[in-house]
Order: C-alpha cells, then structure tokens, then sequence
C-alpha cells in the first residue's frame, strides 16, 4: 500500500485516487451480487420445475409425526448436525433450528446434499435422514 503523501496537494489527488478506486470495488462488488443473485433466482426456478414434476410422480408428502433431517451449512460443509424436527408445511422451525444448531446469522435456505441439490420447502416432503 503506498504511504499517504505529506504535500497538501499531492495528498488531496491521492485520497481522490483512493475514493475512485473504492469506488470501482464497491461496483465490481454490487455488479457480482446481481449476477449470484440472478444465478439463485435460475437455479432456483429450474428447481421448483423439477420439484413440481418429482410431486407429481411421487406421493403426497406424509403429515404429522417428525422427520429427522442432518443439516449443515454451506460456509462450512463439513459441520453437521442432527435435528428432530416436527413435519410442517413450511421451513421455519427447520431454519430456526439450523440457525441455532450451526450458529449462523441468517439462514437464507435450504436445499438437499448430494446429486443436485433440490431446493426444499417443506419438511413434509422429507423422507427420515434427509
């Protein structure tokens, strides 16, 4: 990094400098959230396509009861842990507990380990051990 000069004139075209190229990161960084975030909402729609044609194959997905589901965080693949989570229509009590179990900030998803990854949106349609 260069050292910040002592000349008053110098000084201000340096903090210029400096301002122009945090700047550019700071539209480099919001230019590839936009594109990860477009790359999610594909990825995603591609899996509610394929999740819609597996519901329609398989069963209606079971009620009641519990579901035992190995969760883990995307940051860090290799933490797992195991829940005993209620069936339910939706993934709150499953985010509140990977949130709790994997002390993470926000839990923004959650998709299934392994061969594609399919988005889930319910623990109902979770088969025990998922």
């Amino acid at each position: 990094a260069e050292e910040r000069p002592h000349d008053k004139e110098a000084r201000a075209a340096w903090r210029a400098e400096r301002a122009a190229e945090a700047q550019a990161a700071d539209k480099a960084a919001r230019r590839k959230e936009k594109e990860h975030a477009a790359a999610l909402k594909e990825a995603f729609a591609a899996d509610a396509a394929a999740a819609a044609v597996v519901r329609r194959e398989h069963k209606q997905p079971k009620e009641g009861g519990s579901v035992r589901v190995t969760i883990g965080s995307a940051d860090k693949p290799s933490e797992r842990k195991l829940v005993v989570l209620a069936r339910s229509p939706d993934l709150t009590e499953l985010l509140k507990a990977g949130k709790a179990k994997l002390r993470l900030k926000k839990a923004a998803g959650a998709r299934l380990a392994g061969e594609g990854g399919r988005w889930v949106r319910s623990t109902a349609e979770l088969a025990d051990g998922d």
